[in-house]
């Protein structure tokens, strides 16, 4: 049984978790003429731009790396945010696809 339904309209995209088939199948029908139905695997990192952005953060700020405190830490990530703020090309090409 699929759980997972992704559905385009013209309002933009949206997804129905967890929905019965046959509930999902009956807003399908009522509202065919506007919808057109896309099956999503249960997890799609590859739909969600942030994904790729935290792998660039990671790879950057976090990845075999030890903070002594979390403060340190969190200084890190922020110097790390501010440098993709001061540079979006570091991340463009995760979230391009997107806009």
């Amino acid at each position: 049984m699929d759980r997972d339904l992704g559905v385009v309209s013209a309002c933009g995209l949206s997804q129905v978790f967890g929905c019965p088939r046959n509930r999902g199948n009956f807003r399908l029908r009522v509202h065919r003429h506007r919808l057109e139905l896309f099956r999503l695997p249960p997890y799609s990192p590859e739909f969600n731009p942030i994904e790729g952005v935290w792998n660039v953060t990671k790879k950057m700020t976090t990845h075999n790396r030890f903070y002594r405190t979390t403060d340190e830490r969190d200084a890190a990530l922020c110097s790390t945010f501010g440098t993709f703020l001061a540079q979006p090309k570091l991340i463009a090409n995760h979230v391009a696809r997107f806009l």
